[in-house]
């Protein structure tokens, strides 16, 4: 979009920064904008399934019957977390009403049939469990499809099936006594063998997005001090978990970042992980997915808040030589950060997971046809937060703005009510 309907919030902008900077900022966020289209409005309509009440991850999982990722053969459906991101979606585009609340601007009917669909999915031991994947899933895709399921049925005031092991320390024993308690959460030794298994020092990406997946369990069974413990004795004086600085190394400083917070503690080595990040959102290495654009701005949003929240009396000191840091580059990282995002741009408006095609995977369970070039619903919601991220670094949240012309909003219902009706005959 060409953002003409944001032009007294790019006034604004420009003048709020002041000067050539406050110029060149403008026209290189004007310029990140174009990349997205209201095409993208029509896409995300078509991955909804009336019939079922949840969103597909791509085109070509709605369209196969089947299909084979490394010799499983699965039958794509909806899924919660393509669901959740659709609905994100809303919130990244600006087709909402400007409230993350979804309750406010989601059309009651579409509510009520995403809670349904959602609602059937839980399984008595309290997590969600897909038809398509079955309940032998990795650990990622169980606590994600539980965090995703739970918040859709909190903001769209839908209701739970089933006890949590949330409702463990509340609940009467006898209502929790089917609750699933993973084996490596029962003991203080079995969550530090589990820990050693995950080798953080060389998968932190892999392993931090493993252990952020399951904070909230975390919580429960009291093992988020000694998650902390352990992350803290294995970092590193760069302020992440590697010797070398790269994607794959800032990834798994974003992961594991949510850990700090959960803790509620400070990053001990903040500035020196802000400058790792704005070394990587400048680099020149090639990326493998959209995840090493989106994470590394996501990373300085991160650290500021985390900083803001837990440091006390440094605090400020702290973030105004981060935002230092970032400032001397923001015009141009900002410019190279849309030719980065332009690489994942697919024929379809949508955005894929790789630089040429959408991941086959999601969370190690299959979601779409091997080698389709062709967007997805975790790259497109991923692309979508790039800007946001970016004037959230900056300190400019204020005068974030619409991807898409909100007026969109009217059409992607009608869009979304023609196919209900369609199947009612």
């Amino acid at each position: 979009m060409d953002g003409k309907y944001n032009e007294e919030k790019w006034l604004a902008l420009k003048n709020h920064v002041g000067g050539e900077v406050g110029e060149e900022l403008v026209s290189a966020l004007k310029e990140m904008y174009l990349v997205f289209d209201r095409e993208l409005i029509d896409w995300m309509a078509g991955l909804y399934d009336p019939e079922i009440g949840g969103y597909y991850y791509s085109n070509s999982g709605r369209d196969n019957k089947t299909i084979e990722v490394d010799g499983v053969v699965c039958n794509p459906l909806p899924d919660a977390e393509s669901t959740f991101q659709a609905i994100n979606m809303w919130v990244g585009f600006g087709v909402g009403d400007g409230s993350l609340k979804w309750g406010k601007w989601i059309p009651e009917w579409l509510q009520k049939d995403i809670c349904n669909f959602i609602y059937n999915l839980q399984d008595e031991d309290g997590f969600f469990y897909h038809p398509q994947w079955g309940k032998d899933i990795p650990l990622s895709r169980r606590a994600r499809d539980f965090n995703w399921s739970k918040h859709i049925l909190e903001n769209l005031k839908g209701s739970l099936k089933y006890k949590t092991f949330l409702d463990i320390p509340k609940a009467d024993k006898e209502e929790t006594k089917k609750v699933l308690i993973p084996e490596h959460m029962k003991t203080e030794e079995a969550f530090a063998s589990y820990l050693d298994s995950l080798n953080i020092s060389e998968r932190s990406y892999h392993s931090g997005n493993e252990l952020t997946a399951q904070k909230e369990q975390m919580r429960v069974f009291g093992r988020l001090e000694q998650c902390y413990e352990y992350l803290i004795a294995r970092l590193n004086e760069n302020g992440h978990w590697h010797s070398v600085n790269n994607y794959y190394a800032i990834n798994g400083l974003f992961k594991t970042s949510f850990i700090f917070d959960s803790t509620s503690r400070p990053h001990p080595r903040p500035i020196e992980a802000a400058k790792a990040t704005i070394a990587a959102i400048t680099s020149d290495e090639p990326m493998t997915a959209i995840t090493d654009l989106y994470n590394t701005w996501y990373t300085i949003r991160i650290i500021v808040d985390n900083q803001r929240k837990f440091a006390g009396e440094r605090a400020k000191e702290i973030i105004d030589t981060i935002h230092s840091e970032i400032w001397k580059i923001a015009p141009a990282a900002i410019r190279k950060s849309t030719e980065k995002l332009k690489q994942f741009k697919r024929s379809d408006s949508a955005f894929s997971y790789g630089p040429r095609h959408s991941s086959p995977t999601s969370q190690g369970v299959p979601v779409a046809k091997p080698g389709s070039d062709e967007g997805d619903v975790n790259a497109t919601n991923i692309s979508a937060g790039v800007v946001g991220n970016i004037l959230i670094a900056l300190g400019l949240e204020d005068y974030s703005m619409p991807l898409i012309d909100p007026s969109e909003r009217e059409r992607y219902i009608k869009l979304l009510e023609d196919k209900r009706d369609k199947i009612k005959g």
